[in-house]
């Protein structure tokens, strides 16, 4: 274990040798930034004008607060330099990180394993985090500086930590731990008023309380005068709009990127007159704003999206909002190279696309890197009818085809020859006979539009073929001509899911119907439904009349 815990330690101290080197001497001030972290019982945030700021205790020549973590995973970012300035290039070089493996990692550490690094300055000892919480706790460093703190749950947000710095930063400790006695109580509601909400200033506007402290409104936001949008722990028009107001020091605005300072300030009373939102002048847009009052941050982004370009003659369409910030559009592409983006309003302010030109065939297609603010385009590779959707949760471009046309019939395209396929109630299409050979699926007695593997010649494997992608193609001009081929001729069961463009290919005779033949013994009729269950009274409707060994369709009215 400890020649583990030292290689683990030898490359935390290379990753710590990573960040910013802290100034030599003493100081007497740091300051903190970050989020799901306390500091002296206040959320900090990422204010960098308003950090939480700790003083030199002069009796004892050492730093000394209170840490506890809000949630279960916490950035915490120390620095000594640009205190309550903006000027984050030598905020960033001030940035003391500490030995995270002996901070938190190791609980019996020998002499050999606590790793000086570069400054001989980052040391952390004494008091370890799994020793105060009673189990792991997965600590890791932040690219921009600083260190992640987790493993939380309520083991580690119930506890505060009274911790220790000395003057010159050589040696930092947890002194002591106090179990915290938590009994936060949130707003039963949060209300949002103002020229940007629905309600205006007539109608408070009531936020939907999602536990935890953390409230939200999806819905229209509007751009206003001064004072658009203000936020409340009680409705103003009842308890007046000086008192229990969450909301930024100074006027903050709203546009389709976000809101321009995401840390909240806590008014018991007094809500200063500047503390209010705007909705940036043609902005009005769809928004989600998420507030949490425990750590004190609101989260604004954009509920909607807009398609343009050639497949639309340069129209802004509204997509169709599919929930979870997820948009589609359907339309046709009626030449190659139609080039398309995504706006955040009606215009061209705000473009959403991937990082680079994309484009795409008639195979599924996905893209992971979409943005707001990209200059980039997509555009299709060949002719067709395409579904187009953004999600802007995660940033993902996906297209697939689509039969834009009620699908009344299928037919199995084989040899020259069309056959029909069977509908089952469940939508599925079935087909059963002898196959060799290329085939294709088509909704008519033509060789195109078709249904066709995404790939070129994809080869029936003997075993058979599940859940195979299909792909919708309209014409001979895309210059394509993917079939299915099957070099072991014999009897097959063919199945097709128009709905999730899917196709499964069976060796012999696996739709049922053969099983209800051999049921059929009696001479009597006897009555089935497409699925392949016994019907005792059949009304109006389709059925399968098997008599002895004969069996057919047959249409009651």
């Amino acid at each position: 274990m400890k020649k583990f815990s030292k290689l683990l330690a030898s490359c935390l101290a290379l990753a710590a040798g990573c960040s910013a080197a802290y100034a030599e001497g003493t100081f007497d001030k740091i300051a903190f930034m970050g989020e799901n972290i306390e500091i002296n019982g206040h959320a900090i945030g990422w204010n960098a004008a308003a950090p939480e700021v700790v003083e030199i205790n002069p009796a004892t020549g050492k730093f000394e607060f209170t840490v506890r973590f809000t949630r279960e995973n916490g950035l915490w970012q120390m620095y000594t330099d640009a205190i309550g300035e903006n000027d984050w290039g030598a905020l960033k070089a001030s940035i003391y990180s500490p030995n995270i493996y002996v901070a938190f990692a190791d609980m019996d550490p020998e002499p050999d394993d606590i790793v000086i690094t570069a400054g001989a300055a980052e040391r952390f000892n004494l008091k370890y985090l799994p020793d105060a919480v009673g189990k792991s706790v997965p600590v890791y460093l932040d690219p921009d500086g600083g260190f992640w703190v987790g493993g939380g749950s309520e083991a580690t947000k119930e506890q505060v930590y009274k911790m220790e710095i000395n003057a010159d930063l050589s040696e930092m400790k947890i002194v002591s731990v106090e179990k915290l006695e938590v009994k936060v109580e949130y707003p039963e509601n949060l209300y949002i008023i103002g020229d940007a909400t629905p309600g205006g200033w007539d109608k408070a506007t009531v936020m939907k309380n999602l536990g935890d402290g953390i409230y939200q409104y999806v819905g229209e936001l509007k751009a206003g005068s001064p004072g658009a949008l203000q936020i409340y722990g009680d409705d103003p028009l009842v308890c007046g709009m000086d008192s229990k107001a969450y909301g930024p020091a100074e006027p903050q605005v709203i546009t389709s990127l976000g809101v321009s300072d995401t840390s909240l300030k806590y008014y018991e009373t007094g809500r200063p007159t500047t503390s209010y939102y705007t909705v940036a002048e043609g902005q009005t847009n769809e928004y989600v704003v998420t507030v949490d009052v425990v750590n004190l941050t609101i989260n604004v982004v954009v509920n909607n999206l807009y398609f343009t370009g050639v497949p639309s003659d340069w129209n802004f369409v509204q997509m169709q909002n599919e929930g979870n910030r997820v948009f589609t559009y359907k339309g046709y592409f009626k030449a190659p190279g139609e080039a398309f983006c995504f706006t955040a309003t009606e215009g061209w302010d705000i473009k959403v696309a991937p990082d680079a030109d994309a484009e795409f065939g008639l195979g599924a297609f996905t893209n992971n890197t979409l943005f707001f603010g990209s200059q980039a385009a997509m555009k299709n590779v060949y002719i067709g009818y395409y579904i187009v959707s953004a999600d802007l949760a995660n940033g993902i471009l996906s297209t697939r085809t689509y039969n834009p046309d009620p699908i009344e019939k299928l037919y199995v395209a084989n040899g020259g020859k069309f056959t029909e396929m069977t509908k089952r109630s469940d939508g599925i299409y079935y087909w059963v006979g002898a196959i060799s050979g290329d085939f294709t699926i088509t909704p008519g007695q033509a060789a195109y539009p078709c249904y066709m593997p995404a790939e070129e010649a994809v080869a029936v494997p003997e075993e058979g073929l599940a859940n195979g992608e299909m792909v919708f193609n309209t014409t001979a001009d895309n210059n394509v001509n993917n079939k299915w081929s099957n070099a072991n001729a014999g009897e097959y069961t063919i199945k097709v899911n128009p709905e999730s463009q899917t196709i499964s290919v069976e060796k012999g005779d696996t739709s049922g119907v053969a099983a209800i033949i051999a049921d059929g013994e009696a001479q009597q009729a006897v009555f089935f439904d497409l699925t392949g269950r016994k019907i005792e009274n059949p009304s109006n409707g389709i059925y399968i009349r098997v008599q002895g060994a004969n069996a057919q369709k047959v249409v009651l009215r």
